[in-house]
């Protein structure tokens, strides 16, 4: 059987060194479109929303069409932040910034779990199987998988339901037209607002959102991923449109200017 090395598309080549000014409050809207060519013609990606993101797909000839659009309006959770129940004892310093933000809204503790990965997991370059809580602690690195599985790990002790998503991420030195393959698939997660529904986030620098830039192959327990998959290998995505309507409102002060963030009030420091 085929397996996929799930990396992080374009990021692993260049990552930004932090800066003053504190982490991105980004706001609008992008839309997509991409063209899917392949053999296959059993291939297909699914149609989905959720609180933030929209992804529909159209039969063309050799293949099919896929729209994204996504919408950075202000999620307007009134969730509580919450403790952490139980996480390894090497997971003790992300536990205890974790605990010391839980009187804040949850959509907020979850922009300081991100951060604490930001500043303290580097982004693997290259392909490592190994993507346990106990590897990454002990080497400081992580691939999108482990980040994505870390993530899940301490948003579970919160109780807070999340899911794996996996995707194409175009970045910006990509080429436009990228061929399927292990290498370019992403890993993201999909988490739980108990009063909004279903949010995207990615973990590598993007708190409760995703780009238009993210193209949807399936979620856990959702759609037939590893079918999907098989499938795909060989296709061609390229991305055709780009309208970009997404800016930065404002920063949040304290944090690594990496992040780019959804706000979940308004409320920024221009």
């Amino acid at each position: 059987m085929l397996t996929f090395a799930l990396l992080l598309v374009g990021l692993s080549i260049t990552t930004p060194e932090p800066q003053a000014g504190g982490a991105s409050i980004v706001m609008g809207f992008q839309r997509t479109e991409f063209a899917v060519r392949s053999n296959s013609q059993a291939l297909n990606f699914p149609k989905y929303s959720n609180n933030g993101y929209r992804q529909s797909v159209e039969p063309r000839p050799g293949g099919f069409g896929v729209h994204v659009e996504t919408r950075n309006a202000a999620m307007a959770s009134r969730l509580r932040g919450r403790k952490v129940k139980q996480l390894p004892a090497d997971l003790a310093p992300l536990a205890a910034v974790i605990n010391q933000h839980s009187d804040a809204y949850l959509a907020d503790q979850i922009t300081h779990l991100f951060a604490w990965l930001q500043r303290e997991i580097e982004l693997e370059t290259e392909y490592i199987e190994d993507q346990s809580t106990a590897k990454i602690m002990r080497t400081r690195q992580a691939n999108c998988v482990g980040l994505s599985n870390l993530a899940i790990q301490v948003l579970a002790a919160m109780d807070v339901k999340a899911r794996y998503v996996t995707g194409i991420a175009f970045q910006r030195q990509d080429r436009a037209k990228l061929l399927l393959e292990g290498s370019v698939l992403h890993r993201w997660i999909e988490i739980h607002y108990d009063d909004v529904g279903w949010v995207f986030a990615d973990p590598s620098g993007k708190v409760n959102f995703v780009e238009a830039t993210y193209m949807l192959m399936g979620i856990d327990t959702l759609h037939p991923l590893e079918t999907t998959k098989q499938l795909a290998v060989g296709s061609h995505v390229e991305l055709l449109k780009l309208e970009n309507g997404l800016r930065t409102i404002g920063r949040l002060p304290g944090f690594d200017p990496r992040l780019r963030v959804r706000p979940n009030r308004l409320y920024a420091r221009p």
